[in-house]
């Protein structure tokens, strides 16, 4: 496989991504795609396979101009992408998902190279579970497993690492490093944890691009030790955190009564149980990390307490109501605001519509008010650059950020937050990490479903781990 982008160069409405990008890829391989968010990653992926067309320049596969070729064309030239969004057949086992997959490209891999795939990447004892059923970690590995499985001389993966706990993470590390050996790999990452396996980096920001070969420099003085982040490690860290962050909430917890109560929570997906006579208590102003491996029962536990999900025994109370029975929609106007990992933005809609959206329950006035405390926010997170640009064009991270507008427009109590720091640059966490403590200090209590271990232990005042038996 050989893949060649020509001075190739995106424009979006208003806004130019990125411009210029010229490099050469031969298989086997890893690219190794870096930058803050914003800085045209997931549009370079989406260029790449044809999801959208550059402005300028063209992408060559094996000496095909692609520019005249829509996604499907291009991956009959044997390109496979891995969305930051899973793209998966719900409603079938893990097992049938992989083999699914694996007819596409061939006849079909025999079921002990199906078996094989799926143990590399810890599915083992997943494999009858339907894909709804799995944590959103194991649903990127499962998407993962799928794009192995086919024949595809190119697989073009989006924040690989986004919502996997360290187990997580160096099996599909382990998995990458194998596929770089066979195929050509384009994986786009915050973490810095892949540049040794890589043989030339990417690292894109604010529309310029620099490549950097380093397949003949592996040691310290490798350049793209710059680019690289210190990884995470979750043993660290404590079950309390003795922060300064920690004594504030326990100030402004004093004399409060709790927000919510969890008691004796049980929650199935048919016959698989996530989680098992789970209690929790959340004072006002309290920031309460739930930390645990992929699924573990984190986000089943936000889901439950957003009403999303129903249990099957224990009970849910936000300050002196049993919401056990409650809608999504009734939880909601009392004040519990919910944002999952996906983001979950109005993808057809603008920048400018879908903030507010998020203010319409709101008076005017208080509305209007809101929305000038958000500009600082906006330009913080440089997504008020272009406000008609549609939120479907954003990235990943950029969705997120976005999302994370919404409970600076209500009038929350409770924010529950599932794996906020997934695909965001370090600049945009501290971002997060300021956000969070402005809740906490308006009372508002929050519970963080996350893997990032600095992260959590910067702005939670409690971190409670969970098992994988979900207690």
């Amino acid at each position: 496989m050989n893949v060649v982008l020509d001075n190739l160069s995106c424009r979006i409405g208003m806004t130019e991504v990125f411009k210029g990008v010229s490099l050469e890829l031969e298989s086997p391989g890893l690219l190794l795609v870096t930058g803050p968010n914003g800085s045209g990653k997931s549009t370079l992926a989406d260029c790449v396979t044809g999801f959208i067309k550059p402005s300028s320049g063209r992408v060559l596969i094996n000496g095909i101009d692609t520019r005249k070729l829509n996604e499907e064309k291009i991956a009959r030239l044997g390109v496979c992408r891995v969305f930051q969004g899973q793209h998966l057949s719900w409603n079938d086992s893990v097992l049938e998902n992989i083999n699914a997959a694996s007819t596409l490209n061939s006849r079909g891999k025999p079921y002990g190279q199906v078996l094989d795939i799926a143990c590399e990447l810890g599915l083992k004892d997943l494999l009858t579970q339907k894909a709804w059923m799995l944590s959103h970690g194991q649903q990127r590995l499962l998407a993962l497993a799928k794009a192995i499985v086919t024949t595809a001389d190119l697989i073009v993966i989006d924040e690989v690492f986004a919502g996997l706990d360290d187990v997580s993470q160096e099996l599909t590390k382990q998995a990458l490093e194998n596929q770089s050996r066979q195929r050509l790999l384009i994986v786009i990452e915050h973490s810095g944890s892949l540049h040794r396996l890589a043989s030339k980096v990417l690292h894109l920001n604010s529309g310029s691009a620099q490549v950097l070969a380093i397949s003949e420099q592996k040691g310290a003085d490798n350049p793209c030790l710059a680019l690289a982040e210190r990884p995470q490690d979750f043993t660290s860290v404590s079950v309390e955190s003795h922060s300064e962050q920690a004594k504030l909430g326990t100030l402004r917890s004093q004399n409060m009564g709790p927000t919510i109560r969890v008691h004796d929570l049980t929650v199935r997906y048919d016959q698989h149980v996530v989680l098992t006579k789970f209690s929790l208590s959340v004072l006002s102003g309290e920031v309460v990390a739930v930390c645990g491996p992929n699924g573990s029962g984190k986000s089943t536990l936000l889901k439950a307490i957003s009403g999303v999900v129903a249990p099957d025994s224990g009970s849910i109370h936000f300050g002196p109501s049993d919401i056990t029975a409650w809608s999504v929609e009734r939880r909601s106007k009392h004040g519990i605001c919910s944002i999952p990992q996906d983001g979950r933005v109005f993808r057809s809609l603008s920048i400018k519509e879908n903030i507010l959206l998020y203010g319409l329950s709101l008076p005017k006035k208080s509305r209007d008010r809101k929305l000038q405390r958000l500009q600082y926010y906006l330009v913080e997170w440089d997504i008020i650059r272009d406000m008609r640009r549609l939120a479907g064009t954003l990235s990943g991270g950029e969705q997120t950020k976005l999302s994370l507008c919404k409970p600076l427009l209500c009038n929350s109590q409770l924010i529950l937050l599932d794996e906020p720091g997934a695909g965001l640059d370090e600049r945009s966490i501290q971002s997060v990490e300021k956000l969070i403590k402005l809740w906490s200090r308006k009372g508002i209590a929050v519970i963080i479903a996350e893997h990032n271990a600095d992260f959590v232990s910067r702005v939670a005042t409690k971190i409670i781990t969970m098992d994988s038996a979900g207690t």
